[in-house]
Formats: structure tokens, C-alpha cells, sequence
């Protein structure tokens, strides 16, 4: 028997003669700038750092509660265009005004404006986090996903929510807590204060606020759990 044997080939191009000085110049400069981009997108992507917190919460009948609060810091979840370092992973801790202790926290996904509570039932309103975390929780309208806890967390719809439970009284402004410009305990006053500088969407739970524009141009693809069901 015969084996044949396929010889192959491969041709290169000639590399070019001449070069020029500023061809050179330039390519150095693009190699340069590309290496400082992707340096600096690694490390922006692998900062991450968790702060915690206690903070006081002034509730909608003028008592207050201390709730110690985390946030993680950085970890790559922004969107394009993006200023400031993302905010993920957001936990709650307190004892409900009946002596109950509740727990919080969320797969890096809302971000909590409002904790109150109607009789021995707890309440917490939060917001996706970034745009595309609004497809996760089927684009609710109004943009928010409310909660209660009786025996554990559970969605409950903007109709079945308190409307006395409006005002935002969490911190969302974080910068006083990566700051340290605060005392051991942030108290209700200064929690005011830093909300000052929020979204007018964050500061109360405005039912007209519909969410992002791209959550109703292909509604049978994306409103599953459309208002908040």
C-alpha cells in the first residue's frame, strides 16, 4: 500500500521596505495608549472592597430604628458611561419594632430606598441597580420591586405596598461612608442631608416613574412581571 503524503505550503507576505518615522512614532503611541487602557480597565474590574455601617432610620411615624448596613464597593458592575465606582451587594440588619430580627441582602442587583413597617408585617422598596438589572425583575412599572417580609422575603405588588411608606429614608448617597465623614453611627439627619444630592426618582416612590424607555418597546419579550406582579 501506498501512503500519500500532502505537502502544504504557507506564503508570507513581505514585511514592508520602508517605514516611516512618524508611522513608527504612531504605532508606539496606539501600543502605549491601548496598554494603559487595558491596565486600567483590570484594575477598575478587580477593586472591590465592603464598607459597613450603622445607620439610624427615621420611619414614616417619627421613630427611629438602627440599622447596620454593607455595600460592596467596585467589582466591574457598571454600565458604559458610567462616573462613579458601582455599588453592589446591599445588606440589611435590624430588629423589627415587634423584637423580630431581619435580614436582607440581595444578589447585586436592587438597591434599597425605603424600610418601614404596618403592623407586625416589614416593608423595604428598592430599585434595580443599572438598567439592565430592570429585565431581571420583568421591567416592573413603576420601576421599583417592593417587598415585605413575614416568615421570609416575598414580592409584593406597588398596589399591596403602604403608601405611607413614600419617602425615601435609607441612605442612597454613599459618598459620606467612603469619605469616613461620619460618626460611628449615622444618624437620621445626616442621612437626609447626603439624600439631598439624589434622583428625584430615589427620593420618593413616585408611581409615575415607568422605568427605562427600552422595557416597553419590546414588552413581550421583557414585561413578565410587568406592574410589579
Amino acid at each position: 500500500m501506498t501512503t500519500l503524503i500532502k505537502s502544504w505550503s504557507v506564503r508570507y507576505s513581505p514585511e514592508p521596505e520602508y517605514v516611516s518615522v512618524h508611522d513608527r512614532r504612531l504605532f508606539g503611541s496606539l501600543r502605549w495608549m491601548l496598554g494603559i487602557a487595558l491596565l486600567w480597565s483590570v484594575a477598575a474590574c478587580s477593586f472591590e472592597e465592603t464598607v459597613t455601617w450603622q445607620e439610624e432610620v427615621l420611619l414614616h411615624d417619627g421613630k427611629t430604628i438602627v440599622v447596620t448596613r454593607t455595600a460592596t464597593i467596585g467589582g466591574g458592575r457598571m454600565e458604559p458611561g458610567a462616573s462613579n465606582v458601582g455599588e453592589t451587594n446591599f445588606t440589611l440588619s435590624f430588629t423589627a419594632p415587634n423584637g423580630q430580627e431581619v435580614f436582607w441582602e440581595n444578589p447585586r442587583t436592587l438597591r434599597p430606598l425605603v424600610l418601614g413597617f404596618e403592623g407586625s408585617t416589614t416593608y423595604l422598596a428598592t430599585r434595580p441597580a443599572m438598567g439592565s438589572d430592570y429585565m431581571t425583575f420583568g421591567c416592573p412599572d413603576p420601576a421599583y420591586v417592593f417587598l415585605k417580609y413575614q416568615n421570609g422575603w416575598q414580592r409584593v405588588k406597588y398596589e399591596d405596598f403602604p403608601k405611607t411608606l413614600s419617602k425615601t429614608n435609607l441612605l442612597v448617597s454613599h459618598k459620606i461612608i467612603y469619605q469616613g465623614s461620619h460618626e460611628q453611627l449615622l444618624r437620621s439627619n445626616d442621612v437626609e442631608k447626603a439624600n439631598r444630592r439624589i434622583g428625584k426618582d430615589d427620593k420618593n416612590i413616585d408611581s409615575n416613574n415607568h422605568g427605562p424607555d427600552f422595557c416597553f418597546q419590546r414588552p413581550s419579550q421583557y414585561n413578565n412581571f410587568h406592574h410589579n406582579k
